[in-house]
């Protein structure tokens, strides 16, 4: 029975020496941590894909960037100016990860020529996704890269990718080691105001042949001793972002664990046998927290859409005068409608000249002619992120039964401390997207005076009693003259 106690004290020790090493295994793995990073950069231009957060007035050009201080360790508050763009970078580092072949010359074999293995280990894949509390983009909208569906790198996924260009090009902060070098890469897909939430922002590599300097390489990328910005690699640069309303949106990056993995020695080599690496999944406890970034927008960028100014000179922001001058015919507040009509413009302004008394309710039919004009009404009437309400009560309806007026789509009725109190004042109707960026593509073509309907109503009662008075006196009624006067509010 000896011999087979000393057997099982073999086995014993064999399993004891095992245990240690899946206990050290798993004592180093516990030591690792991911940590990232919003990029820092304070200068820059799309040539070198700027590693940094800032603000651009164009998706395209980065001539007027304003970079923002971003804090790693507290939520950072950005004032985004509606209509201007947020361009995102972010970079990470893995630590606590060195390599037990660090500095080894390795792999030099019959094919390969051997190479100097890193001293520490990075990523052999990373994911990222962007939550954002505005899940439908309607104050902060992802800017679209493409479109994924049909793409080979992308047959599971649908939708548009996002802006975000993957780093392939520089290394770490400090000294600009381990340029990254991806097998796949993923910009990220856009859903509503989220980013990477079905196909994450990042890079991911099959194991490399480490005999080779590039296949070292990649098990070093993104590999460090501290948890600092100075040791982090830019991950991505360039997503974008549009600040399309006034709303508070708060953005979350985040790595994403179960997509994310980190190297680790598995077999050690020498100068003629390679060092053989495995790819091991992060978890979420291994991984850093960023703060949130907060975006928000502080006053206003343009002025109201339509004004009502003393005098015959166009008001400021307003353009210059379009059409003939609106001749007003009458007085006491009862007038004739006049029109002019000009080539289709999206800023001018129109003279109206003169109203007897000033006092009178004004009432001006305009001819929208592209744009939604219900949403043009909600902007004049309350204003939206970037204008003010207008001193008006505008509508899509006319105020006249007269088909005089059924090409016309938009109607702004006038009164009280909205009047300048002037005999001549002008017109001004600003719907250019310099002023106000939610009105793109809108366009006028004709303003005209429109009768008030309570005028209209009464001459439609006159008709009636004087058709009444001469049937009675047995003739027929031929109706109103076209020059009959109509009460303007």
């Amino acid at each position: 029975m000896r011999p087979a106690k000393k057997n099982l004290s073999k086995v014993l020790s064999t399993i004891s020496v095992a245990a240690a090493a899946t206990i050290a295994a798993k004592s180093a793995q516990a030591q690792i941590m991911i940590a990232p990073f919003y990029a820092q950069a304070q200068s820059g231009s799309a040539a070198n894909l700027t590693n940094g957060v800032f603000i651009e007035n164009s998706a395209k050009n980065f001539g007027t960037a304003t970079f923002e201080s971003i804090s790693n360790t507290a939520p950072t508050t950005i004032n985004v100016p509606v209509g201007d763009y947020l361009f995102m970078a972010m970079d990470a580092v893995v630590t606590g990860n060195p390599n037990p072949d660090g500095g080894k010359f390795t792999g030099a074999t019959n094919g390969d020529p051997g190479a100097t293995q890193p001293s520490n280990m990075g990523f052999s894949g990373i994911s990222i996704q962007v939550e954002s509390t505005d899940t439908n983009g309607a104050n902060l909208q992802p800017v679209r890269g493409g479109q994924i569906n049909g793409s080979p790198s992308y047959s599971t996924g649908f939708g548009y990718s996002s802006t975000a260009t993957v780093n392939t090009t520089v290394g770490d902060n400090t000294t600009g080691r381990n340029v990254p070098a991806w097998a796949v890469t993923s910009p990220g897909d856009v859903e509503g105001g989220n980013v990477g939430a079905r196909i994450p922002i990042g890079g991911s590599n099959s194991t490399p042949d480490t005999g080779t300097a590039a296949g070292a390489n990649e098990i070093g990328q993104f590999g460090g001793t501290s948890a600092t910005y100075a040791q982090a690699t830019p991950v991505f640069t360039g997503l974008q972002y549009q600040r399309t309303g006034m709303g508070t949106v708060t953005l979350a990056p985040q790595i994403v664990a179960e997509d994310t993995a980190y190297w680790s020695l598995v077999s050690a080599g020498g100068p003629y046998i390679p060092s053989v690496y495995a790819s091991n999944v992060a978890t979420a406890n291994q991984i850093g927290n960023l703060p949130v970034l907060v975006i928000q927008t502080t006053g206003l960028t343009g002025h109201a859409i339509v004004s009502l100014t003393a005098g015959d000179a166009p008001a400021s922001g307003y353009g210059s005068q379009v059409g003939s001058t609106l001749a007003v015919v009458g007085g006491n507040a009862s007038y004739v409608g006049t029109q002019t009509s000009f080539t289709a413009v999206a800023t001018g302004s129109v003279e109206v000249d003169p109203w007897n008394p000033a006092s009178d309710t004004e009432v001006f039919a305009v001819d929208v002619s592209s744009g939604s004009v219900a949403a043009l009404v909600a902007a004049i009437n309350s204003g939206d992120a970037n204008v003010p309400a207008s001193e008006v009560v505008a509508s899509t309806s006319s105020p006249s039964p007269d088909p005089n007026w059924s090409q016309y789509n938009l109607f702004l009725t006038f009164s009280g401390t909205a009047l300048p109190g002037t005999a001549t004042d002008t017109l001004g109707i600003d719907l250019s997207s310099t002023n106000d960026p939610l009105l793109s593509g809108y366009t006028f073509s004709a303003v005209a005076i429109v009768p008030e309907p309570m005028s209209v109503g009464l001459l439609m009662l006159g008709g009636v009693g004087l058709m009444a008075r001469r049937n009675r006196r047995g003739g027929a009624w031929s109706g109103a003259t076209n020059r009959s006067s109509r009460r303007c509010r």
